[in-house]
């Protein structure tokens, strides 16, 4: 082969492994998006409520830490990407136990009459990023 053509070669060999790298990237949000919204969150927040620690455990019952988790998972789709990977609100990360989260939740509580507390919302929620990063749902 001519040493022209081995720069074109590696011209090809370069573009595909940047494609292969777009593509896998671009499947692994979809999964992660497609991984909130088909959630069992039965099965989440029973493996959240097991890991909070002793002194929030003893003030939450399943139900509270299920509702805690619906609520967080509300959230989470109003500001995620579309199903379909396209939306307006794809440019700005998630973070799910920010502050604008925990308050969320908490106007939900409040809403609802339920007396939950900040630490309680963060602890539920600290778990919960613990499932979603152990089961390759965060990014």
């Amino acid at each position: 082969m001519a040493p022209e053509g081995w720069g074109a070669l590696a011209g090809i060999v370069v573009v595909g492994a940047l494609m292969a790298a777009a593509a896998w990237r671009g499947a692994k949000a979809r999964n992660r998006a497609e991984g909130w919204s088909s959630l069992d969150l039965n099965r989440l927040a029973e493996w959240v409520a097991l890991r909070l620690p002793p002194e929030v455990s003893a003030t939450l019952s399943l139900p509270d830490v299920r509702r805690i988790v619906e609520w967080n998972h509300q959230y989470f789709l109003s500001r995620s990407v579309a199903g379909n990977g396209h939306g307006d609100q794809a440019a700005a990360p998630l973070v799910v136990t920010g502050a604008e989260t925990v308050d969320w939740v908490l106007s939900r509580a409040e809403a609802e009459e339920r007396g939950y507390t900040a630490s309680q919302v963060h602890a539920v929620l600290a778990a919960q990023v613990r499932y979603l990063s152990e089961h390759g749902l965060t990014g």
